[in-house]
């Protein structure tokens, strides 16, 4: 009885927090694919099939920028979901062996 109120009252070492980034971070990373691959199949069809006539200047509109600007934010919030599985090993490395 007083094992079970002393593991209660122990502190868990990390291994909440370590279960936490992983579900985040494979979840955020997967939501971000799944997503994130629906933009880019809009822009493949609208860069093939677009009959579109080149701007004056010759150089991308302003749609145009803000999609580009979108895709890059899409790949570091997917680098950065990613990052948080890496994480997990290094606080699982760290944590100190359970006795």
């Amino acid at each position: 009885m007083f094992r079970r109120l002393r593991d209660a009252i122990t502190p868990s070492k990390g291994k909440s927090l370590a279960g936490a980034f992983l579900r985040l971070g494979w979840a955020g990373f997967w939501l971000q694919v799944v997503f994130g691959s629906l933009p880019i199949l809009v822009l493949l069809y609208y860069l093939i099939f677009s009959k579109r006539a080149p701007d004056a200047s010759g150089g991308f509109g302003f749609m145009e920028y803000l999609t580009i600007i979108n895709l890059v934010l899409l790949i570091f919030t997917t680098y950065w979901s990613f990052r948080y599985t890496r994480i997990v090993r290094e606080i699982r490395i760290k944590q100190p062996a359970s006795s």
